[in-house]
C-alpha cells in the first residue's frame, strides 16, 4: 500500500464521526483563545495562507471563521478544499522496514 493511500484511509475513516456532547457553534471568543496557540513559522498549507495571517487578523477575519466553522460542525460536512493538507512521511525507525507504511509518521 502506498503511504498515500495509507493516510488517505486513515483521514476518511475518522471525517464523519459525530461527537456526543460537542458544541456545534463555535463563537468568536472560541477563534481568538485558540489562535494564540498556533503554531508560528509554518509551511502554508495548499491554500498558501500562512498561521501569522490567522493570528494577526482582524474581528471580521474571526466572525466569518465562526460562521463557517459553525456551518462545518452543524451540516457534518467538509469542503473538498478544506480537506486538502501537506503531509510529509517522517521514518520512526530508520533500521525498519522502510517499505512498511506503519513505519512513517505523518507531519
Amino acid at each position: 500500500m502506498r503511504v498515500s493511500t495509507y493516510y488517505r484511509q486513515l483521514f476518511e475513516s475518522r471525517i464523519n464521526a459525530k461527537v456526543p456532547g460537542i458544541s456545534t457553534t463555535i463563537s468568536m471568543d472560541d477563534i481568538i483563545e485558540k489562535l494564540p496557540k498556533l503554531k508560528h513559522n509554518n509551511p502554508t498549507g495548499p491554500d498558501g495562507i500562512a498561521t501569522e495571517d490567522f493570528v494577526y487578523g482582524t474581528s471580521r477575519l474571526f466572525a466569518h471563521l465562526s460562521i463557517m466553522f459553525s456551518w462545518f460542525l452543524q451540516l457534518g460536512v467538509l469542503s473538498a478544499k478544506f480537506s486538502q493538507s501537506t503531509v510529509l512521511p517522517l521514518v520512526k525507525d530508520k533500521c525498519g522496514d522502510l517499505s512498511d507504511v506503519e513505519n512513517y509518521r505523518a507531519i
